[in-house]
């Protein structure tokens, strides 16, 4: 919370970060209103995409991985986690206890890290990329 400071836009794509900023305001009382406080600044990438932007190349979808063919050398299948399912998956075993090898639960987070970094700077990409659409 406190990296994310108390104003401006926080990009995200699709509504899943919102639900889970929900969800925990739920879950930690004491947190609800920093918490909710955040949502009111969320900016969903993804609707630009399902109202403005279209490529025959995203086959009518608008999910990150269909519409990161607009950037070079985006690799998500070189990821041992390589999907969002897959990562929530991942998540869900780490936070429950689930995996009891610590080098395995390193591993996993690892990966897991990994995977959240490249759809962090999927966003970014994503976002400049429709900035030069837009001037053209």
């Amino acid at each position: 919370l406190d990296a994310l400071g108390e104003v401006g836009s926080i990009v995200s794509y699709s509504g899943f970060e919102r639900r889970v900023i929900k969800s925990l305001a739920e879950h930690i009382p004491e947190l609800e209103h920093p918490l909710l406080s955040l949502t009111d600044r969320l900016f969903d990438l993804e609707k630009v995409f399902s109202k403005a932007v279209y490529m025959p190349e995203f086959r009518g979808r608008t999910s990150i991985k269909y519409t990161t063919v607009l950037i070079e050398d985006l690799q998500y299948d070189e990821l041992d986690i390589s999907d969002g399912q897959s990562a929530a998956a991942t998540f869900v075993m780490l936070a429950r206890g689930d995996v009891k090898d610590a080098a395995e639960r390193k591993r996993m987070r690892e990966q897991l890290l990994k995977y959240c970094a490249l759809d962090s700077i999927a966003m970014v990409l994503l976002h400049q990329r429709v900035v030069e659409l837009i001037k053209r």
